[in-house]
């Protein structure tokens, strides 16, 4: 009888043992818990699939599709990926130092928060659902602010470093690249400008041959194409950035119909170009500029129109060698390895 009886203990304490275990290595800590509930959005950025930044007037509109992400309001324009990457990851691991609530009879009033009637909102669209995010008052303490999600019974005393996810600017959104596009995806260049028409396109060489080598497509009858000053300004291309945005093409069309200069570049796998149209300089040097088939109009730094205008001449400054009565004379030039200069 007494052995039945420790029997039954020992199956009993060894049952305890097994479910303590268990029950600890499966559940998670009070800490943990509550890190959970304090992340305000419980949002993943690879479900975000659009964002809408309001802030009075002013609205910001930014979409994905595919990988990349576009900007539509308040201008058209490519988004630049890292800094929305950022962007997103801030409100991913946004949390609240402390959540109000409200009993589960009472509601809780936004006005005393200065969430009701508030001009500062991120509308963030997922794959499932969307969030509105609001803006609203200080804290008495002056170091956090308070902030809340539309439709959740709760208000969120965050950082007041938080405020600066509601007060972003187009300029922190944009692509500032003016033309992207890879060297070794180019085939074919065209530039228009005050000097006239030059075209060129890739010529194809030996199998197992490295070197990048380039032909007059449209050429003037006594010039010969700079192999090496080619290579230079398709790199000074790449680089050309946009500083500033100044306003819609379509609010002055007539003057964008025959700019100053017009950059075409023909990629791989794409049938259409990517345009440049450089229209008028302003009194500090700096000019005005465009993407073919957008509205946005942007304004370039005078040190890149300067460059720019220099590399479009260059690889016309060779000469035709002169015809020798001795036979061929040697080319004037070497087809060279695109690198990129120092």
């Amino acid at each position: 009888m007494k052995f039945r009886n420790v029997l039954i203990v020992g199956i009993l304490f060894l049952a305890l043992t097994s479910y303590v275990l268990f029950f600890e290595r499966h559940s998670k800590t009070t800490e943990e818990l509550q890190q959970k509930d304090l992340s305000v959005l419980h949002l993943r950025t690879s479900d975000v699939t659009g964002l809408l930044l309001e802030s009075g007037e002013t609205s910001i509109a930014l979409e994905k599709k595919g990988a990349a992400w576009s900007m539509t309001k308040p201008f058209a324009t490519e988004g630049d990926l890292d800094n929305v990457s950022a962007f997103l990851s801030e409100l991913e691991l946004l949390r609240a130092d402390r959540l109000v609530t409200a009993d589960a009879k009472e509601k809780l009033d936004w006005k005393q928060y200065g969430l009701a009637g508030s001009s500062q909102k991120i509308r963030i669209k997922t794959t499932f659902s969307q969030r509105v995010l609001v803006l609203g008052k200080a804290t008495p303490m002056g170091k956090t602010v308070y902030i809340a999600v539309e439709g959740q019974p709760m208000v969120c005393v965050v950082s007041g470093d938080a405020q600066k996810l509601f007060h972003k600017v187009p300029e922190d959104f944009r692509n500032h690249v003016a033309l992207e596009f890879n060297i070794d995806d180019v085939v074919a260049l065209a530039v228009k400008n005050p000097a006239g028409l030059f075209e060129v396109e890739q010529q194809k060489g030996r199998a197992g041959d490295s070197a990048s080598s380039w032909k007059w497509k449209k050429a003037p009858k006594d010039k010969q194409l700079d192999q090496e000053a080619y290579s230079s300004m398709l790199w000074e291309l790449r680089r050309l950035k946009f500083k500033q945005y100044v306003g819609e093409r379509n609010q002055q069309a007539e003057a964008w119909s025959h700019p100053t200069i017009k950059i075409s570049v023909w990629l791989k796998r794409e049938k259409a170009p990517r345009t440049l149209l450089v229209g008028s300089i302003l009194p500090d040097g700096s000019a005005l500029a465009a993407i073919e088939g957008k509205t946005g109009i942007f304004t370039i730094e005078a040190y890149q129109v300067e460059s720019l205008k220099k590399n479009l001449a260059k690889p016309l400054e060779v000469p035709l060698p002169p015809v020798s009565h001795n036979g061929p004379a040697k080319p004037a030039f070497t087809a060279a390895k695109v690198t990129q200069p120092t």
